[in-house]
């Protein structure tokens, strides 16, 4: 999980990038077709104790967006 919101917190969100590194940007074989891929993938991106399931796009501004982040 990227971001946990706790019961007494409170905030404003707007145009947020919740993102995991999926990659080495400083290998120096980036662009050779036979590397090794790494793939990663976390719980969602973010949560609250407030909420009765993951914060979506209700909670959070439509701005805000996640990348490898899955629910489970």
């Amino acid at each position: 999980m990227l971001m946990y919101i706790t019961p007494k917190a409170s905030g404003f969100f707007d145009n947020m990038w919740l993102w995991v590194a999926d990659h080495i940007i400083d290998d120096e074989d980036l662009t050779n077709n036979n590397s090794f891929m790494m793939v990663v993938f976390t719980a969602p991106a973010a949560s609250s104790s407030r909420a009765r399931r993951p914060l979506g796009s209700t909670a959070l501004r439509p701005s805000t967006s996640s990348e490898h982040n899955v629910f489970y």
